[in-house]
């Protein structure tokens, strides 16, 4: 082999590794960017839900405020849903389910 042929492959070489490297390089950003919009989501509605209005009972403020939450946690889910994330999908619905068991048993008939 002479020089030329040796350069060529080694250009080749440099070439696809560095490739491979943007490649995994952009997957990982895609995945930071995916996480940020998840986090900057859920923190909006929270946001949007703790304007609460005002009522004449303290009971009715409190139980707008828990449905509130049950339905961010709820809105949350679907959202992972819609993003194939099925398993963080069931953690949020379980955690909804047992928020409204828990409110259940707050209310008393």
């Amino acid at each position: 082999m002479d020089r030329d042929t040796l350069n060529n492959i080694l250009e080749e070489k440099v070439a696809a590794s560095l490739e491979q490297h943007k490649h995994s390089m952009l997957e990982e950003m895609s995945k930071i960017f995916e996480k940020i919009s998840e986090n900057s989501a859920s923190k909006v509605t929270n946001l949007l839900s703790t304007n609460v209005p005002t009522f004449k009972r303290k009971s009715n403020e409190e139980q707008f405020k828990y449905n509130a939450k049950v339905s961010c946690i709820l809105e949350e889910a679907d959202m992972l849903m819609q993003n194939s994330k099925i398993d963080e999908s069931r953690r949020k619905i379980a955690e909804g389910d047992v928020l409204f068991l828990s409110i259940v048993i707050f209310v008393k008939f």
